[in-house]
């Protein structure tokens, strides 16, 4: 068993207008180490789209429910947020120049 936190949940529309619902949890396991678990929840007419990287959930009236998930371990995300920023700060830059 782990414990979990509390959900960061996020609404949003994905690249293709489909409606998106990501849930962001961060959990410890014994003998693991922490890490980000992050489910995304997308409802869609077009199920050739995400069929291949998503499972089914269900389909209700034409639209398909496909469910993801994935995790990082925080000192992976540790070390990849100072490379994220340095990338908005050179964008942030190239635009005031």
């Amino acid at each position: 068993m782990y414990k979990g936190s509390e959900k960061f949940i996020v609404k949003s529309k994905t690249s293709q207008g489909d409606c998106a619902k990501q849930y962001f949890q961060i959990i410890k396991a014994p003998a693991m180490e922490e890490a980000l678990i992050i489910t995304k929840l997308v409802l869609s007419k077009d199920f050739n789209l995400y069929r291949r990287e998503c499972d089914i959930i269900k389909k209700y009236k034409g639209f398909y429910l496909f469910k993801t998930s994935f995790g990082l371990k925080i000192s992976t995300l540790d070390q990849v947020i100072p490379w994220v920023y340095s990338l908005k700060s050179n964008e942030i830059d190239s635009l005031n120049n």
